[in-house]
C-alpha cells in the first residue's frame, strides 16, 4: 500500500515526494521482509531447480508472435536457476531511484502528448465552430438575397454584398 501510494503520487506529478529507500523506517521494513522471506522454506532445492525465463525484451516478444503467427515452432523455453527477487533488484547497478525516475519521464511524456491533443482538439474545434458560423451567415445572405432576386430580378442572378 506505501509504494502503491508513492506510485501513485509521482504518476500524477508530485515529484517533491522523497525517494522510498530515504525513509529510514521504509527501508527496515523491506530489509526485515527480506530475511522473513529467505528463511520461508522452499519447495525448491538448494541448488535451486530452474524457473522458466520471461521474454522481457519487446523484440523477442515481437519476434516469438510472429513465429507463432507464422506456424514456426516456439524456441525452447529458456531456464534461469534462481527466481526473480526484489534483493536482486534492489542490489543492481540501476536501483529503484533510476526506475522511478524513468517512470517518471514516461509519464511526463505521455502527459505532455496528451496536453498536445487536447490543446489540437480545442484549437480544431475552435476554427469548426468559425466556419460553422460564417456558413450561417452566408446562408442566410443567400436566402434574403434570393427571396429579393425572386421580386426583383428576372433574369436569376443573385448580387452579394
Amino acid at each position: 500500500m506505501l509504494f502503491d501510494s508513492r506510485a501513485r503520487a509521482v504518476a500524477h506529478g508530485d515529484a517533491a515526494l522523497p525517494s522510498v529507500r530515504s525513509q529510514s523506517d521504509v527501508q527496515a521494513l523491506v530489509e526485515y521482509l527480506d530475511e522473513v522471506f529467505a528463511t520461508l522454506p522452499s519447495e525448491h532445492s538448494a541448488l535451486g531447480v530452474p524457473f522458466p525465463a520471461i521474454a522481457w525484451s519487446v523484440d523477442q516478444v515481437a519476434a516469438e508472435q510472429a513465429d507463432s503467427e507464422a506456424g514456426r515452432p516456439l524456441p525452447s523455453v529458456r531456464y534461469l536457476d534462481r527466481p526473480l527477487q526484489l534483493s536482486t533488484l534492489r542490489s543492481s547497478a540501476e536501483g529503484w531511484d533510476s526506475l522511478v525516475r524513468r517512470m517518471q519521464a514516461i509519464v511526463q511524456t505521455q502527459r505532455d502528448a496528451s496536453n498536445a491533443a487536447r490543446i489540437e482538439a480545442m484549437e480544431t474545434h475552435a476554427r469548426l465552430t468559425a466556419v460553422e458560423l460564417q456558413l450561417d451567415r452566408l446562408s442566410r445572405r443567400l436566402g434574403s438575397t434570393s427571396a429579393q432576386g425572386s421580386e426583383g430580378a428576372a433574369d436569376g442572378s443573385v448580387e452579394l454584398s
